[in-house]
């Protein structure tokens, strides 16, 4: 499941990028949530792999995120992922 774009990269700027990415594991009533709510472990997992990839990917105009909102977007999915998986934090 890749997140679709309806953002071009090379038109948005960076920020407007890093902020559609972020509202796929941050914020309220993200995708990422939603399937974890739901026991969706694996479209969960797809979905932070697909995101965490389109933050590291360097667009075909050359432009990358900053490392701050890579970090942000690895760390969410990941200690969401983990967490989902714990009994004592459920």
């Amino acid at each position: 499941m890749k997140p679709p774009s309806n953002l071009d990269p090379c038109l948005s700027s960076p920020d407007e990028v890093a902020t559609k990415l972020k509202s796929y594991v941050l914020g309220d009533g993200n995708k990422l949530d939603g399937f974890l709510n739901k026991g969706e472990l694996a479209q969960a997992a797809q979905l932070s792999l697909s995101v965490l990839k389109s933050a590291n990917e360097k667009n075909d105009c050359g432009r990358t995120l900053e490392r701050e909102i890579k970090n942000l977007v690895r760390l969410t999915g990941k200690k969401k992922l983990l967490n989902s998986q714990n009994p004592f934090t459920n």
